[in-house]
């Protein structure tokens, strides 16, 4: 009985919780004022674009290697689904869509990465510019304080 009370208040105090505010890090960023700090913030923007070009190309071969194994499994067990449907005599209600789910491989169409961001603010700081880090609401904010 008092691990059923245990389980129950930690639940509730997780439900409650997860209705909090939800926050989030910004960066403010201000360039250096000289000309080489310009030029090296241009190098730096092209590494954080060929880093999250890399990475997204890391993601599409990740992709396409989980819808393959997800056809592969789609087909055994659709094939026995079927055998057996058939092996009892019953109507063979599902189909093969019952059976893939290519959605469980996830997305593919950003480019954002937190590693390439990181990367960036570093190099945008050893240029010579200031990064500001805060952090701001996002939702489940209270207006009144």
């Amino acid at each position: 009985m008092k691990l059923f009370k245990f389980i129950s208040l930690s639940l509730i105090f997780l439900g409650i919780a997860a209705c909090g505010p939800q926050y989030k890090t910004v960066y403010d960023m201000t360039p250096p004022d000289d000309q080489e700090g310009r030029m090296c913030l241009n190098q730096c923007m092209e590494s954080k674009t060929y880093c999250e070009q890399t990475e997204h190309q890391g993601r599409l071969e990740e992709k396409k290697v989980c819808l393959a194994e997800a056809k592969i499994k789609a087909d055994i067990d659709y094939d026995s689904y079927f055998q057996t449907q058939k092996k009892k005599g019953l109507e063979v209600e599902k189909t093969y869509g019952d059976f893939y789910h290519p959605s469980r491989c996830g997305r593919t169409d950003h480019l954002y990465s937190p590693r390439c961001e990181s990367n960036y603010r570093q190099c945008f700081s050893n240029c010579g510019g200031i990064v500001r880090e805060r952090v701001v609401c996002v939702s489940g904010c209270d207006q009144g304080n």
